[in-house]
């Protein structure tokens, strides 16, 4: 047993020995995912940071709801929820606001291919592997499921495009992509305005990034 889990173990008073078994379970299921999809091509297929995110919780989360199912087989459920507490979140959420990243992949992402397989079964549990919604929202809300991108009003890179080159000397390098919900719930939650955050949600049409980045000058 690596020395990180006797650590993990002794915090919590768990046996090494079934932490370990805990990790090396997810891991196996990470390979599982592997064999029964393409991840090179879903990588293609992705459009933005957002949607990265929300291929990254369905990944993780997938990872960890089939590690809970073979924790509950192995009689390892406390043990399991031992680990994510260790992780700062449990079966009720969230536990630290620091650990929001963490929570959402495994967590939130978990929770999320829960409701999928009670709705569709394993096969609507493997389709959001093979082709993950393109909205981080879409883990909170698994019924909006889509793979396609919603139009964007204003492209605010090509408004403004040309702009910061009149009111500066140098160039700029413009990017503009799409600020999805895993962003704004994780600045809510930092901020302690979560309980706001569906409120805000509701008269959001769309939010945008837009970066801004010097280029590099040119011998």
């Amino acid at each position: 047993v690596p020395a990180s889990i006797e650590r993990a173990a002794a915090q919590v008073d768990v046996d090494p020995v079934d932490l370990g078994r805990l990790v090396l379970v997810h891991e196996l299921a990470h390979a599982l995912q592997n064999d029964g999809v393409d991840v090179e091509h879903v990588f293609d297929d992705v459009v933005d940071l957002d949607h990265f995110r929300t291929w990254g919780a369905v990944s993780e989360g997938g990872a960890n709801w089939l590690a809970l199912q073979v924790a509950r087989d192995l009689q390892l459920e406390d043990a399991f929820w031992t680990l994510a507490g260790l992780q700062g979140w449990g079966r009720e959420g969230l536990e630290e606001p620091s650990a929001y990243p963490i929570w959402m992949s495994y967590g939130r992402g978990m929770q999320t291919l829960d409701a999928v397989v009670q709705d569709g079964g394993m096969q609507a549990f493997w389709r959001w592997h093979e082709a993950p919604p393109v909205s981080s929202s879409m883990l909170f809300a698994p019924s909006t499921y889509s793979t396609e991108l919603p139009p964007r009003q204003v492209d605010l890179a090509a408004v403004l495009r040309g702009t910061e080159q009149l009111l500066t000397r140098g160039e700029w390098l413009v990017s503009n992509t799409r600020l999805g919900e895993y962003e704004l719930r994780g600045d809510a939650i930092r901020t302690g305005k979560e309980a706001e955050l569906a409120e805000v949600l509701a008269h959001l049409e769309d939010a945008q990034h837009l970066d801004l980045t010097m280029s590099a000058p040119t011998a």
